[in-house]
């Protein structure tokens, strides 16, 4: 990941739009839009390159199958375009420190920039602006993204599971989910409490599943509230994962995880027939990580929960199957 955020810095350095369009001719314009139409074109190509490079992202790959042909394309952009920026807050700021909080605003500058040109030289954020504007996302949906990215890197504490921690997750999932409903022209506010529903629970199942690798960097998403109401110390967390008190906390997480999982089943038919084979994938997936914890005896330190690859199979047969039904 690091080799392809770094080859973006040098990637597009040709192609000044302004430049461009001070070309005065017929043939000089015709060439102009042939190169910006070619540029859009190499900078999707990039996106695919991340879709495919990166993980547990290939769950995501997987669902892809299940979207329109028509419709692969951008939603393959959008969730480039999130895991893009979360790895570079995450992981790439293990190689750049304290730079990484500049080269977040500097990407946030210029896709505020593309908003009045239609136009970036970064292949992220010229495919996201195009995607934004095909299919009239709300700028604001963009804007609550980055606010996840920007706290992140504050690297507080989050005090409350009701305001912080859930707001955290409906500004980075809830929003991803909520710009792939006007991808799929899907609306009604039945559908965006899905979108919001479905993002709460991807996030914390993500959170929970991944406590051991976020900790290792000196982040923890676990909120101050709970660890206070089980008397637990964050530095402590590694060494305790067999305490009652451990438990009781990942119990009472897997729980409300569990419960937006239940609730987006009970309103999945405001979906269209040919989305819900794709969104009962995800969810059955990552859903299997509670179960994988629950086996594990809530111990996410000895052992990182993952699926196997039979019940990856499994789930992606029965997708399929719902996705042949459906057509």
């Amino acid at each position: 990941m690091l080799q392809l955020w770094e080859k973006t810095n040098t990637y597009y350095e040709g192609t000044s739009q302004k430049h461009a369009l001070e070309k005065k001719s017929w043939d000089d314009l015709v060439h102009v839009i042939w190169r910006l139409g070619r540029k859009l074109c190499i900078d999707f190509s990039y996106c695919s390159d991340i879709f495919q490079y990166l993980r547990p992202w290939s769950y995501n790959r997987s669902a892809l199958l299940f979207v329109r042909k028509d419709l692969r394309d951008p939603t393959m952009v959008a969730f480039s375009f999130a895991r893009y920026i979360d790895d570079l807050v995450d992981e790439i700021r293990l190689y750049l420190g304290d730079e990484t909080t500049n080269k977040l605003q500097e990407l946030h500058q210029d896709r505020q920039c593309s908003r009045d040109t239609n136009f970036s030289h970064h292949p992220i954020i010229n495919s996201m602006r195009y995607v934004v504007n095909t299919y009239a996302i709300p700028e604001e949906l963009i804007e609550l993204f980055f606010q996840a990215m920007f706290t992140d890197l504050k690297e507080d504490e989050i005090e409350t599971y009701d305001e912080g921690l859930k707001t955290y997750m409906y500004n980075w999932s809830s929003s991803l989910a909520m710009i792939m409903l006007h991808i799929f022209n899907i609306k009604g506010p039945h559908a965006l409490k899905l979108a919001e529903t479905i993002g709460y629970a991807m996030h914390l199942t993500n959170i929970l599943k991944d406590i051991k690798k976020d900790y290792s960097i000196g982040i923890l998403y676990l909120p101050k509230d709970l660890l206070e109401k089980y008397n637990l110390e964050k530095e402590s967390i590694p060494h305790i994962q067999d305490a009652d008190e451990w438990v009781s906390l990942m119990k009472e997480l897997i729980s409300k995880a569990r419960w937006y999982y239940s609730d987006v089943q009970d309103t999945m038919h405001c979906l269209p027939k040919d989305v819900i084979p794709m969104t009962q994938l995800v969810v059955d997936i990552y859903s299997s990580f509670l179960d994988e914890i629950e086996d594990n005896h809530y111990d996410v330190f000895s052992q990182t929960p993952k699926i196997s690859s039979y019940k990856k199979i499994k789930l992606i047969a029965r997708s399929v199957i719902g996705w042949l039904i459906s057509k």
